[in-house]
């Protein structure tokens, strides 16, 4: 899908990309829209979107980020104590954003973000600059404009800074993931109605290992609660980090989709970049699968700075044979 930038005036202008039913979204310097559910009154749905709109574009100063009641910005240490942004702007979440972009618009499908929200750490995790990745220039800004203000909302302006067509939603932005209340956590996503997407499930480390299981993983039998909600052609993607233990992604990505099988999941196909991170995608239908098998090459191949992506393709199978591109 191309680029739906339309110069005016000297600003950015989104306009309608030909998708029916969609109508001209287009707004000054504003991308597609995010809608934040949860978190607030039942069942509402708030657009971000306007209040992006209203603001500066990507090139101008970023807003500045929350202040005491002296005017003076919060510490990094009071950030810490809420919820888990560190890796927000670093150089996997280049890779994560750049990624999602481009399958967004090769897809035609809005974005729905599902975070899974721990506490900051303390570790130096989340610091490799996003130049680390081969991401796009829009993607490179994106990431530095995470890392300068972290606040989970502002992913909400993806689109805005690399001109997709596509609306983000962002399930309960604000709320701390508990291990103890997956049911009622995945349970309440505000999924629209025959609407399909690419439903992104991001946890801190990725689907369950064999043994112990927490607030860090998708477990397995979470896909029974999200499964039922989704349109038959959405696609859900889940974020998989690299073993500390090195374990080839490719022999990784076998026991998880044995696992996905165990529940009935018998579609699936995966892009990983080294032994850093994997993006599994699962879906309903062998077809849509192949979809994104062939966004994957096509991801891939593409150039940028005359170099490929350092990124490889786990074919799309559901047997045993699983060729790596």
């Amino acid at each position: 899908m191309g680029d739906c930038r339309r110069s005016s005036g000297g600003r950015t202008r989104l306009t309608d990309c030909g998708r029916g039913g969609r109508g001209n979204r287009g707004r000054d310097g504003g991308g597609g829209c995010c809608r934040s559910g949860g978190g607030g009154a039942a069942g509402d749905s708030c657009y971000i979107a306007a209040a992006i709109s209203a603001a500066k574009s990507p090139s101008a100063s970023t807003p500045a980020c929350r202040t005491t009641p002296n005017g003076r910005p919060k510490t990094i240490k009071a950030e810490k104590r809420q919820m888990k942004l560190q890796y927000l702007g670093d150089s996997k979440d280049a890779f994560k954003w750049d990624y999602l972009d481009f399958l967004a618009r090769k897809m035609e499908m809005d974005l729905h973000v599902i975070p899974m929200l721990t506490p900051d750490d303390g570790s130096g995790q989340g610091s490799t600059p996003s130049s680390l990745f081969p991401a796009s220039g829009d993607v490179d800004t994106f990431c530095d404009m995470l890392r300068e203000c972290r606040k989970l909302e502002r992913i909400c302006k993806l689109p805005q800074y690399t001109g997709g067509c596509y609306e983000v939603q962002l399930h309960k932005p604000t709320v701390k993931f508990c291990h103890s209340e997956r049911e009622e956590y995945f349970g309440t996503i505000e999924f629209v109605p025959n609407q399909k997407q690419i439903v992104f499930l991001d946890p801190d480390i990725g689907f369950q290992p064999a043994k112990t299981v927490n607030k860090k993983h998708v477990k397995y039998s979470d896909m029974e609660i999200i499964w039922p909600q989704i349109h038959k052609e959405s696609i859900v993607v889940v974020f998989q980090h690299g073993r500390l233990r090195f374990v080839p992604f490719c022999e990784h990505y076998k026991e998880i989709r044995d696992g996905l099988n165990r529940f009935g999941i018998f579609h699936s196909t995966a892009l990983f970049w080294s032994n850093k991170l994997m993006f599994v995608a699962i879906g309903k239908s062998s077809g849509q699968i192949k979809k994104v098998h062939n966004a994957n090459i096509k991801y891939q191949k593409e150039k940028y700075q005359r170099k490929g992506r350092p990124v490889s393709v786990i074919g799309a199978s559901k047997g045993a044979h699983l060729p790596t591109i």
